[in-house]
């Protein structure tokens, strides 16, 4: 035993964070340290006012509060960055319909079953998701949330006393031009839809949009406008499927990546799925990073991401659990299915590697959110978001290659201790140990 508070119930987890001391160390710790996830062993870990004040091996500063962590594996605080937190009201729903039945704006099935969700049911099936999030090791997820301003409001009231940071992108409530207007591509927003944006932009923390088929140019250039005026960042859905650049290029002769770099210059962009070797080339020359979802692309049937031609491409590659109408926001199977999937569909056993995997997870999703100084790595002067995989459990004993384990082999289930912030908000009391 760690020898510090139970493990919380769920309406205890919002609490923990204001009953744990300001500072305290972790010792005797494996460590998987800095931007390079260095591995560290018997590593000590000192946090003070929620951030890492030193690091190293060794036993560290004394403490009265010090967590004897042996046979404990320090990681950062996974990343999230791509979710739709608001899907969990309906998990399962259509599982085997075509994406464009199951997710499209106009008429899609999740959307009908949003419309018809009351407020108080999506705050309450958000803030059980966040929970589920925070036990997992999730500590900052990206979510595109649906509903204009109100379903933004409606995220914050659902994270509110939570101890997870979320990232919050707004949309349009409703897509703001007939299909003649978008046939032509050169109308500009409505004034409506501008001050909705701008209303947008004072609650959230970027703005998206569904696709880029849903805009012209013209407002596309408009919302990166407004945004970067507020520096806000700025994201959006790409290739997700082939239909998606196929319909943007017969409108107005460029696939939807093209536009998007064009007009929206995004921070990141989600999916990338049936991107062609040019868009891959695009995106990479404007340093845009990329999210991808593995697992949400596969049981929509709409392909495989191409993480290896990204990751050859030099392209900074996070990692999405998407919707949790049909997925589970768990980044253990997302880094899992990754890894597996890709050495499959390329035929390679060696790529990609477990470590680049992890960083897809963590130090990756971080740069993409522009992050990255605070979150996103166990670094001296970083916000100290940890999670502790407990080593000794059954699956992992006997590890040859601890990264990798980790990635291919861990789940939530060899969680052990969630830290965000430097307070401890969930810890796992019983043991899988038989000896």
């Amino acid at each position: 035993m760690l020898g510090i508070n139970p493990a919380p119930r769920f309406n205890e987890l919002r609490t923990l964070n204001r009953i744990h001391p300001d500072s305290l160390v972790l010792k005797n710790a494996t460590i998987l340290a800095g931007a390079d996830l260095e591995l560290i062993p018997k590593g000590f870990v000192e946090i003070r006012d929620s951030r890492i004040s030193s690091l190293g091996q060794g036993s560290g500063g004394s403490s009265a509060n010090a967590l004897d962590c042996e046979g404990l594996i320090a990681i950062p605080g996974f990343i999230d960055a791509h979710t739709h937190v608001g899907d969990s009201v309906a998990k399962e729903a259509g599982v085997g319909l075509p994406i464009a039945e199951l997710v499209s704006p106009s008429g899609g099935l999740k959307h009908k079953i949003l419309a018809s969700t009351s407020d108080a049911e999506f705050v309450s099936v958000m803030r059980e998701s966040f929970t589920d999030m925070i036990r997992s090791g999730i500590t900052t997820f990206a979510d595109f949330r649906e509903g204009g301003p109100h379903g933004v409001a409606l995220l914050h009231e659902a994270a509110k006393g939570l101890p997870i940071r979320p990232v919050i992108f707004g949309r349009l409530a409703q897509t703001p031009f007939t299909s003649i207007e978008l046939a032509s591509n050169s109308a500009p927003l409505p004034n409506s839809a501008i001050e909705e944006v701008r209303e947008l932009l004072s609650s959230a923390d970027g703005i998206s949009s569904s696709t880029a088929n849903d805009l012209t140019d013209h407002a596309l250039k408009q919302i990166s406008d407004l945004a970067a005026g507020r520096s806000k960042l700025k994201a959006i859905h790409v290739a997700e499927t082939e239909q998606s650049a196929e319909k943007s290029k017969a409108r107005t002769g460029k696939s939807d990546v093209e536009r998007v770099v064009s007009y929206f210059i995004p921070d990141f962009v989600v999916h990338m799925t049936n991107a062609s070797n040019s868009d891959v080339e695009l995106v990479a020359r404007n340093q845009i990073a990329v999210v991808c979802c593995p697992r949400a692309n596969a049981i929509l049937g709409v392909g495989i991401p191409p993480l290896n031609r990204m990751i050859s491409g030099g392209l900074n590659v996070a990692l999405g659990t998407d919707n949790v109408m049909l997925n589970q926001p768990d980044m253990f199977r997302e880094m899992d299915y990754a890894a597996r999937m890709i050495r499959a569909v390329e035929r390679d056993p060696s790529s990609p590697k477990c470590k680049e995997v992890l960083k897809m997870a963590t130090v990756n999703g971080a740069r993409a959110l522009k992050m990255d100084r605070e979150i996103g790595s166990i670094e001296v002067g970083k916000v100290a978001d940890i999670v502790l995989v407990d080593g000794r459990d059954l699956n992992l004993r006997r590890s040859r290659d601890i990264v990798s384990s980790l990635v291919l082999r861990a789940g939530v289930h060899n969680v052990r201790m969630v830290l965000a912030a430097g307070r401890v908000v969930y810890e796992r009391t019983s043991s899988q140990n038989l000896s």
